[in-house]
This record gives structure tokens, C-alpha cells and sequence, in this order.
């Protein structure tokens, strides 16, 4: 039963996942119907390993192999009678001493194929490793306990430096993680410091206004519920919501959950928010009048809270609140808007495939990449244009077409009393331009500073954004 099992989950892989390197050698241990884990003079068996990321998903785990010196997941064999996800649960508590492991997918992650030089001590010849590799979020709540007679050290490494390592082995399962597994925290999502530091001072308001703006493309609610996953902490939520990500309406430190009914859901768990009294409230997308009044009434009543709605800026979302019914007076009160974020969500670019300037500029055929180019050599320092990096579209094993995911160019901003006095007054344009005099950066810097290190293409930047321009005194919102 094992091993029919893992002949169907193998071949289940294979069919998802054509290119898996050195594939042959699988296709072959599968056909002959032996023992796919047996050891000794087998030339091929199967393994298990854990790609285990931390809480936030942001680091993954890796081991310090006593035998062969080098970095990898923890894992090893699978002993008689277990299957192979038991042996990799059964390897990770032995080697690290974790066992508070979530699954993430229900079947393999990935499957690294790779050779073992023969053993004259163990009378084994040379043979493959057909390393089938699982998928885990640790729990902070438990601290690696390492086995110095398996492993000389370990390291949590964060997953966009793996992406970048020439061992394909591991730089493949960061880069899958970027295009499979969405991102929990603020800085996962690609927001820079100076801006997860304005969020987090807003979130610890004991009440407000968080308004994530964009468009549904932008992903808004990743980056609610990356609020989430820090009111979790701040406030030390025991059950929080499993898949936040997908659900738009839903509270924190209440004791109810919203009903099944669609058309009822937003009404009915801000009611319950109301009378549960809740630290922090996380309500869908703010889009007529009478979700605009539950949310105002939900801050208005001492409650911190965050919501999305559409719109082109940080500061047309103050706009668009009042285009929804947002009082002026509201608008401008120092305990209501607590801050305006903008999103906008680009492809990152593969690290392994990507292509530089003089590249881009053989390959360039059509009007808008030679324009792009010649803004380039005008408007980037000559000392940048090397960092540059542009999508390859035959993209690699690594990657989908030049891409490994995405990251987010955005703008936070938290009003000050200026700001306010210009909402309360009606003049938005004025509340940029003062945020702009005090340095404040717009989606677009965000954008292009991630291009100049390679992070995003350009093209992508100007599709989603527009020109592009390295002068921020001449960046428009």
C-alpha cells in the first residue's frame, strides 16, 4: 500500500513538474517495481526532506551535514513499514528537534535527483538520491535542538538570498516558495523599513484607520493580513483565522465567526465586532455607503481598524473615503485616519535567467523598449545602469517565464496636522504636495529603487505605474 502510494504521488509530480532534472533515473526506479526505498546495492531509492520556513515565512531551515559538509533541508532515508512524509517528520524531530510542523501542501513540494558516490564501509555503489521534499511552517513556540552527530550547525536564511545560490537544489525550493507560497509578513511583501515602521506606529494606535489602497490586482488583502499577523502578536490572539489571506471579512480577540452567508458577512462581523469589542477589527473593501459608515462607526468608537478600497494613490484613498461619505470633519480628526498605504504589484524577476542592459538592448525589437532604453542611458547614474535587470521571457527551470512571484512598490503615509487641515478643507493636491516637501516617496521611487537592484523589469514598472523617473522633485503621485 506504501509503496503503490508513492508511486502515484511520484508520478503525480512528474506530470506537474515535465523538466524535474535527471527525471530518468525516477521514471526508471518507478517502472521496475521494486522497493522504492531499499538501500545497499539499489541504484536508486527514495528519500525525504523538510523544507521548513519560520512563522512569518520569510526565513527558511537549513542544516550543516555532518557526512558531506554541505548545507540542505534535514532529512534521510525512510525505514520499513513508514512512508515517506512520516520518515521526513521522523528525520526533522530527530536532527533539529522540531515538531511543531504545519504542513503546507498536501502532496511533494519538490524532488531533487542527484548522485551519491559509492561506499565501500556500507557496500553501496554509487547511486541516485530521488529526494522527495515536503513543505512546513515552524512555530515559534519551539527552538531548534540541533544533533551534533548528524549536523554541525544550522541557519535560518531568508528565502530571497536562497533564491540567488548557485546550488539549483536549494535556490529551487526559495524560488518556488516566492511563486507558491504568499508571503505573511509586511517585509515578505516587499515593503522597505522606513514604511513597515509607519505602519507598525499606527498599529500600536489604540484606534484608527489603516486604508490599504490599489486595485484587487494589488493584493490588498496580503497586506491585510500581514495586519493581521501582527495583531496576532500584539496581542496575543490564541486561534487566529488559518487562511486570512483569503478571507476579507474577519476580526481578531472577538468570539464570534461571521456567518457563511456572502451578502450577510460584512454587516453581520462588524455587528459582532461591536459587541464583542475586539483590540483590532480587519474589514473587507470599503465600497458604498453603508460599509463606509459600519467602518467610520467601528473607529468612532475607539476600534482600530484596517480595510482596502479602490484607489490611485495613498492620498486619493482619503479621496475616495470621502467620495463614500466620509465627514470632512472625520477625515481631518487626529484619532480617525491613522494611515494611507498605496500598493501596486509587480513580477519579480527570476535571479538565476534575468538579463542585463546590453542584452535587453540586442533583443529589443519593439517601440516602447527602445524608448525605455533611451530614458535609461538619460535618466539612471551611468554607476547604476550594471544593477539593472530585465525579464528574460524564455525564462529556466527556475522560473515562469523570467518570473519567480511578486513584490509590491507602495507609499505610507500617516497625515500630520497639515495634511489633516487639507482634508478637512478639500484639498487633497495640497496634502501631496506638503507630504512631498517633507520627503515623503511616492509608489514609483519605491518601484524604481527596486528595478535598480534588479528586482523588477522596468517595463513592468512603466505598464503598471507609467514613465519612470530618478528625480523625485519631478515624480508625479
Amino acid at each position: 500500500m506504501i509503496q503503490a502510494a508513492m508511486r502515484d504521488e511520484l508520478s503525480a509530480y512528474l506530470e506537474k513538474n515535465p523538466a524535474t532534472e535527471n527525471s530518468v533515473a525516477l521514471k526508471d526506479l518507478i517502472s521496475l517495481g521494486g522497493d522504492l526505498f531499499a538501500r545497499g546495492p539499489s541504484l536508486a531509492h527514495v528519500t525525504a526532506s523538510a523544507w521548513i520556513l519560520n512563522e512569518e515565512g520569510t526565513h527558511a531551515l537549513l542544516i550543516e551535514h555532518a557526512k558531506y559538509h554541505k548545507f540542505c533541508p534535514p532529512g534521510g532515508h525512510v525505514d520499513q513499514g513508514e512512508t515517506a512524509l512520516e520518515a521526513c517528520l521522523r528525520e526533522v524531530g530527530e536532527e533539529v528537534g522540531l515538531y511543531l510542523l504545519k504542513l503546507l501542501f498536501a502532496g511533494i513540494f519538490d524532488i531533487d535527483i542527484h548522485r551519491i558516490p559509492a561506499s565501500e564501509k556500507k557496500n553501496e555503489p554509487e547511486h541516485w538520491h530521488i529526494d522527495v521534499r515536503y513543505a512546513f511552517r515552524a512555530s515559534k513556540d519551539e527552538a531548534v535542538k540541533l544533533n551534533l552527530d548528524e549536523c554541525l550547525s544550522h541557519k535560518w536564511q531568508p528565502i530571497v538570498e536562497l533564491a540567488k545560490l548557485e546550488d539549483q537544489s536549494v535556490s529551487r525550493l526559495a524560488l518556488k516558495t516566492m511563486r507558491q507560497i504568499a508571503p505573511t509578513t509586511l517585509s515578505g511583501l516587499g515593503y522597505s523599513p522606513s514604511q513597515m515602521e509607519t505602519i507598525r506606529q499606527a498599529m500600536d494606535k489604540p484606534q484608527g484607520l489603516i486604508v490599504i489602497a490599489g486595485t484587487s490586482s494589488s493584493q490588498p488583502l496580503s497586506t491585510i493580513a500581514a495586519l493581521c499577523g501582527e495583531a496576532v502578536q500584539k496581542y496575543r490572539v490564541a486561534n487566529p483565522p488559518e487562511n486570512v489571506g483569503e478571507v476579507a471579512e474577519h476580526f481578531l480577540a472577538g468570539s464570534a465567526m461571521p456567518p457563511r452567508d456572502p451578502s450577510e458577512k460584512f454587516r453581520e462581523v462588524v455587528r459582532l465586532a461591536m459587541r464583542s469589542d475586539p483590540q483590532f477589527v480587519m474589514t473587507g473593501e470599503v465600497r458604498d455607503q453603508e460599509s463606509t459608515d459600519l467602518v467610520t462607526s467601528l473607529v468612532s468608537s475607539g476600534h482600530l481598524v484596517a480595510t482596502s478600497t479602490h484607489a490611485a494613490s495613498a492620498i486619493k484613498a482619503a479621496t475616495r473615503l470621502r467620495f463614500l461619505g466620509v465627514s470632512p470633519d472625520d477625515l481631518a480628526n487626529r484619532d480617525f485616519l491613522s494611515a494611507l498605504v498605496y500598493q501596486v504589484k509587480l513580477p519579480q524577476l527570476c535571479p538565476h535567467c534575468a538579463i542585463g542592459l546590453d542584452q535587453f538592448k540586442e533583443e529589443a525589437v519593439d517601440g516602447h523598449s527602445v524608448q525605455l532604453i533611451d530614458r535609461i542611458q538619460c535618466r539612471v547614474e551611468p554607476h547604476l545602469i550594471d544593477s539593472l535587470r530585465f525579464r528574460n521571457e524564455k525564462g529556466c527551470a527556475s522560473c515562469v517565464r523570467g518570473t519567480v512571484g511578486f513584490t509590491l512598490a507602495a507609499e505610507v503615509i500617516s497625515p500630520d496636522d497639515v495634511m489633516r487641515q487639507c482634508f478637512l478643507e478639500g484639498k487633497d493636491d495640497e496634502a501631496l504636495k506638503h507630504y512631498r516637501a517633507q520627503g515623503g516617496q511616492v509608489a514609483i521611487e519605491h518601484a524604481v529603487e527596486k528595478a535598480l537592484k534588479g528586482e523588477v523589469d522596468l517595463r513592468d514598472v512603466e505598464f503598471m505605474m507609467g514613465p519612470f523617473c530618478t528625480d523625485p522633485a519631478s515624480t508625479q503621485d
